[in-house]
Formats: C-alpha cells, sequence, structure tokens
C-alpha cells in the first residue's frame, strides 16, 4: 500500500528544493508535448529569436538558456536548481543542449521546461557545429592558468632544492668558522 509523502521542505547541501520537488511531482506531459509543439502556452505562434537577442538575458536577475532548438527564460527557477544557479548562467549565450543531455536530466525536468517556454531559436544565428564562440577571458584565463600551473610545478620542484644547497652552504660556512 502506497504512503502519502508528506510536504515537509527538504534541502540539500544548504538549498531549498522543496518548490523543484513539487514541480517535478506535478509534470504528467512528455517532453515532445510540451516543448515540441512549436506553441506557447497560450497558444499563440511561438516567438522566434536571434541567438544576439537571447544573450542580452545572461544574468542571474534574467537568465534565458536554448535548449533543443528552445529557449527557456528560466530566471524563476535559479534559486530551485539542485546544481546551483552558477551553472545555470554559465550555459547562457550558447546552445545549452549538449550540456543539458551530458547531465542526464530527467523526464520530470524535461517536463518542467514547459514552464519557462519563451518561443524558438533561429537556428541561422547558431554558430556551426565545432565553432562556437568562446569569450577571450574564459580561454585566456585558462591558458594563464595552464601556463601558472606549470611555472608552479617548477617552483615547488625547485624550492626544495635551493633550500637544501642554501643549508648546505651555511653548514660548511659555518664549519669554517669554528
Amino acid at each position: 500500500m502506497p504512503t502519502k509523502m508528506s510536504r515537509q521542505p527538504i534541502s540539500l547541501f544548504g538549498r531549498h528544493l522543496g518548490s523543484w520537488l513539487l514541480r517535478c511531482s506535478r509534470a504528467n506531459n512528455s517532453y515532445s508535448e510540451s516543448v515540441g509543439s512549436g506553441r506557447s502556452e497560450m497558444g499563440s505562434e511561438a516567438k522566434v529569436l536571434s541567438l544576439e537577442e537571447v544573450s542580452k538575458h545572461a544574468t542571474k536577475e534574467d537568465c534565458w538558456l536554448v535548449i533543443s532548438g528552445k529557449v527557456y527564460d528560466i530566471t524563476p527557477f535559479l534559486d530551485d536548481h539542485p546544481g546551483g544557479d552558477e551553472v545555470l548562467v554559465l550555459a547562457t549565450r550558447k546552445d545549452a543542449t549538449e550540456e543539458f543531455e551530458d547531465v542526464g536530466h530527467s523526464q520530470n525536468a524535461r517536463d518542467m521546461l514547459k514552464d519557462y517556454y519563451v518561443g524558438d531559436i533561429d537556428v541561422n544565428t547558431l554558430p556551426q557545429k565545432g565553432q562556437y564562440y568562446k569569450p577571450p577571458s574564459a580561454s585566456g584565463s585558462k591558458q594563464a592558468s595552464a601556463a601558472g600551473s606549470s611555472n608552479n610545478t617548477i617552483l615547488m620542484l625547485l624550492l626544495p632544492i635551493i633550500i637544501m644547497l642554501l643549508a648546505y652552504a651555511l653548514y660548511f660556512y659555518a664549519k669554517k668558522d669554528a
């Protein structure tokens, strides 16, 4: 006999997940029905948005994602996302389909997307596969950190040797004076 689920707030790593779980439990439509129809919830024709237009919404206060050719305003969900809001903000300004699929979201998570549907993405404004634009700060910092870590590694190896040589030199200098 199934037991009735309580409505106690659930937290994981200090995050309140109650509203997220409640939305997941309410989801009963399939992903293809909810986002594949080409119509918004109100029944009007879907808006077609360019990537440039969607990219204007890339902050914690206004966050839009492109997933499977659809645009979603997921701003109200940022606080409820189990992986944190930063992961979602980092997925803006590009097609986030691959990141969404790689995580292995449940069917309930896919069904929740319909609540945040804004319109369709103009596929002509998306970069070709393999030609994704990487912001200079992200790629530059990776290269700088890679070079910095190489320098740190060399320093970590040489520092003990230098200290040993100095200690050895001081030992012989002190021995001569004695």
